[in-house]
Order: structure tokens, then C-alpha cells, then sequence
């Protein structure tokens, strides 16, 4: 059997796939060796509208927080950064990615418009089950998709235009601080994990 090292495996996950059209064909990121650093030589910027929202769970907070002093225990240095348009963050998430989670399915899964590798197998299948067990689908994809379906026929594109038109902006929000910082750190997710309601169905 071959054994992969977790850093090697992350190495080869990492960076542009290079043939899927759907995914940003960002810069490839060479990160053999990063865990390699000493503590002291890594700096976090703790980005203080990460925490403490109204729709904040103290106790996500509070974890994350705790896991940073164990970093900064270690000899990390650990900031406090202030990113105020990271507020707007989320609904820019909303704007953009709710649409393309409809114009997705409609699209059998592939996407449009750009040059790459375009799985026919996929779409037939998406498609298949789109039209002959659209129930099979998530309770949470469904409603993503009727609202996608929602803004795009309500607003005709202005929601996800005026959403990719501030990425951006924010993009540069963050990239101005990881100047200082080699990394930003806030929590991913503001609550604790729902409940499974089991006749609820497929969540």
C-alpha cells in the first residue's frame, strides 16, 4: 500500500483543478512545508466583526476563541483586525450564490460559458433525476432553489449583478490585511449544528 502524508494529500487537493469550467482558476498556492514553520514566525489576525453578531452562538465564539489563546500559547502572534465590510459579507454570499445554485441545476450541474472539462455522464443524470425525482433533493436545496428561481425572475439579475459587482471590494477588504497577517481567523459558522428532525425528511 502507498502511504500519503496529510500535507501531501492537502498539496495535491489544493489550487486550481485546471479542467472543471465551475471552479475560479485562482493562483496554485504551494503548501508542502508551511507546517514546517516555527510558531513564532506565524502571524493571526483575529477579525473582531467575526465575532460577537447578532446572530452570533456564544459558545461557537467562545471555542474559537479558545482555540486561538492555545495558538497564541504557542508563541503566535495573534492581532486584532478590523475588516468592517466583512458585515456585508454574507449578504454578498447570498446575492451571488443563491442564483447560481439555480442557474446550476438548470444547467444539469455543468455550468456555462467557459472552456474546460464538461462531464456528460453528470448532466444526463442531473438532469434525469431533476425531472423524474425532483423530491429526492435536500428540504435546504429546494428552498435555495426556489429562491434563486425567485430573484432571478422577480429582479431580472439586478440582486446578483449588484452582489458580484462588491466581491470585489471585499476581496480587497481581506487581501489588504493578509498583508500584515498570514492568517485571518474568525468562525466559518455563527451556530452550534441544527437538530435532525427526522419528519422533517432529508435536511
Amino acid at each position: 500500500p502507498v502511504t500519503v502524508s496529510g500535507r501531501t494529500l492537502l498539496e495535491v487537493c489544493a489550487g486550481p483543478d485546471g479542467f472543471d469550467p465551475r471552479q475560479s482558476q485562482g493562483a496554485d498556492r504551494p503548501l508542502e512545508g508551511a507546517a514546517e514553520r516555527a510558531p513564532e514566525s506565524v502571524s493571526v489576525g483575529v477579525v473582531t466583526e467575526g465575532f460577537g453578531r447578532d446572530e452570533s452562538d456564544s459558545d461557537v465564539d467562545e471555542t474559537v476563541m479558545a482555540a486561538i489563546d492555545r495558538c497564541e500559547d504557542q508563541g503566535v502572534d495573534v492581532r486584532q483586525v478590523s475588516i468592517p465590510m466583512h458585515e456585508q459579507g454574507a449578504a454578498i454570499h447570498r446575492g451571488v450564490s443563491t442564483e447560481e445554485t439555480a442557474a446550476l441545476l438548470r444547467d444539469r450541474g455543468m455550468g456555462r460559458y467557459l472552456q474546460g472539462f464538461y462531464d456528460a455522464e453528470l448532466a444526463e443524470y442531473v438532469g434525469r433525476v431533476r425531472r423524474e425525482n425532483p423530491d429526492a433533493l435536500p428540504v435546504t436545496l429546494k428552498a435555495r432553489l426556489l429562491l434563486g428561481e425567485y430573484l432571478a425572475n422577480e429582479y431580472d439579475g439586478r440582486i446578483y449583478a449588484a452582489a458580484q459587482n462588491r466581491r470585489p471590494a471585499l476581496r480587497a477588504a481581506y487581501d489588504e490585511q493578509l498583508e500584515d497577517v498570514d492568517v485571518l481567523a474568525m468562525p466559518t459558522a455563527t451556530k452550534l449544528p441544527h437538530e435532525v428532525d427526522p419528519a422533517a425528511g432529508v435536511a
